[in-house]
């Protein structure tokens, strides 16, 4: 939480905030989801076995928004987009969308 707070206030200079989707998640949601998936899919879900980051409360997925109306920005992907999009090493898409990405990529990580 003080993390999230690190970097909420950093993005304030910007006019931005976070918008946190989901964070802490139980194990039987990380089933769920593991179960519901197509296998072609699975590399975009914890396997249950092993379990999350998210079902230890280290993990968020976030976006950025306008501080003003809330409104998200541009990012390569959607949230919980299962695509080639939503890996973290995609380069291609909307230049803006990619630098959001990096924006909150840098700030999560000096928080």
């Amino acid at each position: 939480a003080a993390a999230l707070a690190t970097a909420q206030r950093a993005l304030e200079a910007h006019g931005l905030g976070l918008l946190v989707y989901d964070a802490y998640r139980p194990w039987s949601v990380t089933k769920q989801m593991w179960d519901e998936t197509p296998p072609e899919h699975r590399m975009f879900v914890a396997d249950p076995g092993v379990g999350s980051k998210h079902n230890r409360g280290c993990a968020v997925d976030a976006t950025l928004c306008r501080r003003q109306n809330g409104e998200t920005l541009p990012m390569p992907s959607e949230f919980d987009e299962f695509t080639e999009r939503a890996l973290a090493h995609y380069g291609g898409g909307a230049l803006d969308a990619q630098d959001n990405r990096g924006l909150l990529v840098r700030v999560m990580f000096r928080a």
